[in-house]
């Protein structure tokens, strides 16, 4: 009998972080996730808002000195940002939408950071850049395993989640703080590239333990819609099958320990949007000419507010080049915060003005089957 409360004291004790910042913050652990995530969905916008003007900035500033190698990834990195945004845009409340959309961002953190690495022609600056692509990279496993737990409605996991949460916040840490986990730069025929640290080895047992609980809850979750759901089921498995895929993409981890290996996970993660975008095309009985229609004019006009910053960076590019990576920082910085207004008083309307068709849907009950990707309303 006294068996069962030692069990559950250590059951309880790694969760004592999660314990400590509940009881200050007065509320439960579902609403410290949406918070924790939310944060790290808008800190992934503003970071690839910032690689997207910079490699901008390096295209107009010497154009003839661009590296072919940094294309793909920024390419792709665009098309994550992209879908990305517009998951978190279609329902910014769900957590499996938040979860999602953070996912994707990490994803084109990394390789946005790539292609800035692969443009540097100075060892300081491909630094700076490989410090900036972990702040995806960290969190890729991470925000994977969490949005299986709301994708599937995993409960008993989001504590777990925490957690997860945690140990990625400390690798950032010791990451900027010291060079146990970048002991800086290899030079290869495509660019530069990272060098391991003795710390990565530890992250990379942390990625592959928390990637592979991601899919064993997929797993899990197909095997239990199996004989329930055949939609559900199938959904669930592409699902899998595209992580799956996704996951080889860590091969690019090789050239962080010195082998010339050329890095084509930017491939596999393509391959992962493409079989994500068609489960929800297949399985959400989504009308993909109006969600391209609305998700272009949605983009264009909540774009208008880059047109005044890219003229800044345009005229202001000789005087922008002259700054340190540090007042680059807080320039930066101090330009996001200016933009506070606009994302508080106008991008608000702007959304209110494109859903309104979605507002007319659901009081028209027979236009249901009409309605759009809602990642919540999978389960």
């Amino acid at each position: 009998m006294e068996e069962k409360p030692v069990r559950k004291r250590i059951d309880r004790w790694p969760f004592f972080i999660q314990t400590v910042i509940m009881n200050k913050v007065k509320t439960s652990p579902n609403n410290i996730l949406l918070h924790v995530n939310r944060s790290t969905f808008w800190a992934g916008f503003v970071l690839c808002v910032y690689s997207f003007f910079m490699y901008t900035l390096f295209v107009i500033q010497s154009s003839e000195k661009v590296n072919l190698y940094s294309i793909p990834p920024i390419v792709t990195s665009i098309l994550y940002f992209i879908f990305g945004t517009y998951i978190f845009r279609k329902n910014s409340i769900s957590p499996a939408n938040i979860a999602l959309s953070s996912l994707w961002l990490c994803i084109a953190i990394w390789l946005s950071g790539y292609a800035m690495i692969y443009l540097s022609t100075d060892y300081q600056h491909g630094l700076y850049w490989a410090k900036f692509l972990y702040f995806g990279v960290l969190f890729i496993p991470t925000t994977f395993y969490y949005f299986t737990v709301e994708f599937l409605g995993l409960e008993r996991q989001r504590r777990r989640s925490l957690t997860v949460y945690s140990v990625s916040a400390v690798f950032l840490l010791v990451m900027l703080t010291s060079n146990r986990f970048l002991n800086g730069l290899y030079t290869y025929y495509w660019g530069q590239y990272v060098r391991a640290g003795s710390l990565q080895n530890v992250f990379l047992v942390f990625f592959g333990i928390t990637y592979a609980g991601g899919l064993a809850n997929l797993y899990q979750g197909y095997k239990k819609k199996f004989n329930e759901s055949q939609i559900e089921a199938k959904r669930i498995q592409f699902v899998f099958w595209a992580f799956v895929i996704a996951v080889i993409g860590a091969t690019d981890f090789i050239p962080n320990y010195g082998f010339e290996y050329y890095p084509f996970g930017y491939l596999l993660i393509g391959a992962l949007f493409g079989v994500i975008s068609y489960t929800i095309i297949q399985y959400r009985l989504l009308d993909i000419s109006t969600v391209i229609h609305k998700t272009i004019m949605w983009l264009v006009t909540s774009s208008l507010i880059i047109i005044p910053i890219s003229v800044l960076f345009y005229f202001g590019r000789n005087q922008i080049d002259r700054l340190s990576n540090l007042q680059l920082s807080i320039f930066v910085a101090g330009l996001f915060i200016l933009t506070i207004p606009y994302f508080k008083l106008i991008q608000p309307r702007i959304d209110h003005w494109f859903q309104r068709r979605q507002y007319d849907m659901q009081k028209d009950p027979s236009r249901n089957g009409q309605r759009a990707c809602d990642v919540e309303g999978s389960r």
